[in-house]
Parts: structure tokens; sequence; C-alpha cells
């Protein structure tokens, strides 16, 4: 009985310290993993029952995002030499996503269609796309979607993607470049630039046949070269730029001309324009300003002039602003604008009815804290909602500089979305993670030690100090509160353990951006993004290597054998133990030590010995048996 209380002693401090250690069928498997997108740039907004997603797509991969959590629902990884340059959501039918594939050498458009559960629906490969390499432009209806590539424009069944018909542009109007496609009817028109001026080839929905007239030339002003041809959401006007950038060109869908708009009557004074973005807006258009800033043209009906409908100004010194747009209800549109000033985000929003009427942009509401990487300039998509008050809710996805994804709300909507973060940050992805480049280890501050116990000498036999310390940790840990908890966890989190398992791993990415990850647990410690060394450049490369340490001496095996935890002070027979003095008998029990045992006791006689008896005779020798008669 003695001897089995120390041993269940020891089981039990085991039980209540739960060492770290790696047992065999650990060996060789993850630690931990993170699954990242990259940095996006192309997003749509999507429900799936209960569920709501964002669908998001980078160069190499498209996923979706949990709306509530942050989290990956799904991803799906493209194969090599094949990229995203857009996304389309088709209804309930899913995600059409476009992009380049690179294959024999040439540049080939593809087309795939996705589920809201990420499922691979089908995919299509057209024609290459020339030197350019630009993605497909794509239209849909409820039959069909319609995919034009360089010269051509393909046909494809919406269910299964099967080829329904094809057609190329003839030889002498080899210069043409499909740039949008405007589904009306029973036709499909096809536009795009031909010798500086706008064209149209008018295709049979049903079997791709060209009208008698074939490619077609606009009378119009001439355009720029390289200029996007944005439809409004009705298919019914077509905008572009004009060759000098100092007109706004506006088609009729299914007339003979286009109308050129002076962009100096529409602009404030001393505002230029410098490109046209891609954004459809239902009755207007979306210009990106000289210098900064961005103009809203709204075009008016019938042959009422355009008129200028929102002017932004430029972002203040060390801020940032985007503009995004999303279709809304009866074919309106619900316009964002986002702003990074001061270290605050903010959101104002204007609702866009379907003939492109001037609508009232709200108050500016913060977002939440808006840092470095946000200043330095970012990207933007807006997800409207319908709240339970019958008013519009809207959801902000920002990419940051540093390829950083986070999801806002308004402040005052975040705890009804289950937000945790600040203001009205609901969550950040770290997706500048998908880019690494280079990785050092590094090892976190090490656990204080008891100096005064060091210079004794190594005791490894008395466990119930550290029993008793096991079930004083567990005790505190029951009476903390969660923040106290997870503030404490946090804390151990960055201090080192005695075996030098748990460092910091500092990794370098292509986003110009340096991370510290925590080697046990892959979170993220802290995160630097170094900004490009002017507007425009390109990121800069960062290179690390290891900072030279003072040499140390070697370690001996006795300063090896002092690096233990701090232990309470032993009591006075252990310290005799220690000095080689003999111990008493009751503590040879509670020390685990072959060294402490009880020295063996002389025999002791309960009465004294009886005289020795003397030694028998020996017996008489027998007489010898009788010969036997001759």
């Amino acid at each position: 009985r003695a001897v089995k209380a120390p041993m269940s002693g020891v089981a039990f401090a085991l039980l209540a310290l739960a060492p770290p250690a790696l047992f065999e069928d650990q060996a060789g498997k993850f630690d931990w993993a993170r699954e990242n997108v990259g940095s996006v740039g192309a997003a749509v907004f999507r429900s799936v029952g209960s569920q709501r997603l964002a669908v998001v797509a980078s160069e190499a991969a498209v996923a979706g995002i949990d709306l509530r959590t942050g989290g990956t629902a799904w991803r799906r990884v493209l194969p090599e030499g094949e990229s995203v340059g857009g996304l389309l959501a088709l209804g309930s039918s899913g995600v059409l996503s476009t992009g380049v594939a690179h294959r024999d050498g040439r540049a080939h458009g593809s087309v795939r269609l996705f589920s809201d559960s990420g499922a691979l629906l089908w995919d299509a490969v057209l024609d290459a796309v020339g030197d350019a390499a630009a993605p497909p432009v794509t239209a849909a209806t409820d039959v069909a979607i319609y995919a034009a590539s360089a010269t051509s424009v393909l046909a494809l069944h919406a269910a299964t993607g099967k080829e329904l018909w094809r057609w190329t542009a003839p030889a002498d109007k080899a210069g043409l470049r499909v740039a949008a496609l405007v589904p009306q009817g029973g036709e499909v028109r096809a536009y795009g630039v031909l010798d500086g001026r706008l064209a149209v080839a008018t295709l049979g929905a049903s079997d791709g046949a060209p009208a008698s007239k074939g490619v077609e030339l606009i009378k119009g002003e001439a355009l720029l070269g390289g200029a996007p041809l944005v439809a409004v959401p009705d298919g019914s006007r077509l905008v572009s730029l004009s060759a000098d950038k100092a007109k706004l060109v506006v088609h009729a869908v299914g007339s003979g001309k286009a109308e050129a708009h002076p962009l100096a009557a529409l602009l404030p004074a001393g505002a230029a324009a410098e490109a046209l973005s891609p954004t459809p807006l239902p009755g207007g258009a979306l210009l990106s300003l000289a210098g900064g800033g961005s103009a809203v043209i709204a075009l008016g009906k019938g042959s009422a002039p355009a008129r200028l409908a929102k002017h932004v100004a430029p972002a203040a010194a060390g801020g940032a602003q985007a503009l995004a747009a999303a279709e809304w209800k009866e074919g309106g549109a619900l316009l964002a604008l986002a702003r990074a000033e001061a270290g605050a985000l903010t959101l104002q929003t204007c609702e866009l009815a379907a003939d492109g009427a001037a609508c009232e942009w709200s108050a500016a509401e913060p977002l939440g804290e808006a840092d470095g990487e946000l200043g330095a300039g970012f990207a933007a998509w807006v997800g409207p909602y319908a709240r339970k008050d019958g008013s519009t809710g809207a959801r902000l996805l920002v990419r940051s500089a540093g390829d950083a994804l986070a999801l806002h709300v308004r402040a005052a909507a975040a705890a009804a979305e289950g937000g945790k973060g600040e203001g009205g940050r609901l969550w950040v992805r770290e997706e500048a993670l998908a880019s690494v480049s280079g990785a050092e280890l590094l090892p976190l501050p090490a656990i204080a030690i008891d100096r005064g116990a060091a210079e004794q000498r190594p005791f490894f036999g008395f466990a119930f100090p550290a029993v008793a310390d096991g079930i004083k940790s567990r005790l505190e840990a029951l009476q903390r509160s969660a923040a106290e908890a997870e503030a404490e966890a946090k804390r151990l989190l960055l201090l080192g353990d005695a075996y030098g398992s748990r460092q910091v791993v500092v990794a370098a990415t292509a986003a110009s951006k340096l991370f510290g990850l925590h080697s046990s647990t892959g979170a993220v410690l802290w995160s630097r993004h170094v900004p490009p060394l002017a507007p425009g450049a390109p990121p800069p490369l960062l290179r690390g290597r290891p900072c030279p340490r003072p040499a140390s001496p070697p370690l001996r095996r006795q300063d090896l054998l002092r690096r233990r935890p701090a232990q309470p002070p032993l009591p006075r027979a252990a310290r005799r133990l220690l000095r080689g003095s003999p111990p008493p008998p009751r503590l040879c029990w509670a020390l685990l030590l072959p060294r402490c045992r009880r020295p063996p006791r002389p025999p002791q006689l309960l009465r004294p010995p009886s005289p020795a008896r003397p030694p028998r005779p020996p017996p008489p020798p027998s007489p010898p048996p009788p010969s036997p008669p001759p």
C-alpha cells in the first residue's frame, strides 16, 4: 500500500498537467493548414436557403465565402494555365465565371458554370482570343448563354453547356473584336470596334444566322481603342468613350447612329474623364476622372439630354475611396460609395431606378476603423438586402491593398449580423498568405524560470508540487470569465515552451506584406504592409535573412539540467537528501528514488539457543554374509 500511493500521485500529475508530446502516429501529419483564395478580383453575393455566400474569384480559384463567419464554404482551384477574369450571377442557375486558358502556346477563352454549392456544372473552351488575352464577353437568357471571344460568338445551352451554334466574322471584317453582346427578342447583337468605329453584327438567337447586312458600321464619333462597350441592364443603350475622351458616346440599340455628349458640359469645371467603368448602371454610366474622383452620368429618357447625377471628389491625402453597384429591385441598382479617411471607413448609398432617375444619397455611416492598407487603395463590392422593416441594407466586401478581404456592415447592424469584429467589420481574411514567397522561424520569448532553484542540484522525484500546481491552475481557470480566459489564452500563446516547439513563422508574400504566424496553431500574430514607393508602381519584393546573433558558449550537461520550470522551495527532508544525508523513514515512501530505502535490520533472537547435542555414535558393523555351499 505504501508503494501504490506515490504511483497514483504521479498518474494524477500527468493527467493534471498534460505535458506536450508527439505520438508515433502523429509524425508526418499536418499540425494546421490555411485555405486561401488569393487576391480577389471579382465577387457576387448569393443566397442558398438560409446561408449567405459571397462567391469570389482570384486569378486561379473560385470560392464561396460564408458571410456570417468568413469561413470557406467551398473552393475550386482551376487547372494550371487558367485564370478567372469575371463573375456573372445567373439567378437560380448559379454563377458563371469567364477567364483565359493557355493551351498549346495560345490563349483561349473559357467559360464555367458553378452551382451555389460549388459543383462544376459544365465548362467550355472558346477560340483563341489573340494577343490581348482578355476574358470572353458574355450575356445570358433563360435558354442560352452567349459568349464572344475575339472575332467569334458562341451560343451554349444554359443547363448543359452544349454548343448550339457558332458565328465567326467574315474574312473582310477580320479586324473586328467583339466587345459587347445584347440579346433582344429573337436576335443577338454583337458589338465591336472596327477601324475605330462602332460596328454591329445581328445574329439569330436560335441558329446564329447573320442578317442580310452582315457586319454594319454605326455612324458617329470615333471610339477610344481598348475602351469598354457597356450595355445598360435593360439592353436599350450602349455607352462608350470617344477617341479624345472628351465625349460620351451613346448608341440606342437597334438604330444606325450614335450620339455624342460633350463631357465639358456635364463634368465640373477642370474635371476630365480618364476611363469608362465596365460596371453597368441602369440608365447611366460611371466615369473615372483624371486626378482621382468619379462621376455618375444619368442618360436622359428618350431625347432628353444627359446630366451629372453624382460627382465624387478625390479622396483626401492619405485616404482612398471606391464606388460599387449591384442590381436591386425591379431592374434598378444600389450604388455605394465607400471612403477610407481619417482612420475611419464610411458608406453612402443611393438606390437608382430602372430608368436611371436621380436618387437621394444617404448620410455617411461608419463601418469601423480603416487602417493603412485601406488608405493605400482598395476595391469594394456591395450586396443589398431587404431588412425586416422594409428598408434596404448593404453589405460591403472590401479588398485592401495588402489583399486582406473583409466584410463590413453599418455599425448599428453589426450586432444583428453576429459580427465580433471592430465596429461594423464582421470578419477579415488574410488572402495575401496565398502567395508566400519565403519564411523564417524565430523563437518566442521563453517562460521565466526560478533562478534561485536553478543553482541547486537537479531533482526529478518530487511530484507533489506539480500536482498541486496543476490543481491550482485548473481551479483558477474555472473562476475566470470568458473575456479573462481569452486574454490569458492569448498571453500564453505568445510565450515559448521548454522544448522550443512554439515559434513564430515570419512569412513574406508577393502582396508586399509580412506576417507573423504561430507555429503551433497557424494563428496570425501580426502583419505589416509595405506600400509601393510610388503610386502605380509594382509592390516591392520582400526578402529576409536572419539577423546575426552574438556567439554564446556551448551548453554543458549541467546547464541543460538546470533549465526547468520554477518549483516551490523543497522541504527540509528533501534538501537533506540532496546534501547526501539519509532521509527520515517516512520520506522514503514519498520519494520515488532507488537510493531512498530502509537499511536491513539485524536478525533478532526471541529465545536463547538450546545447547548443542553430542553426535550419535556410528552403528556397529554388520556380520559378513555366509558363503554359499560348494
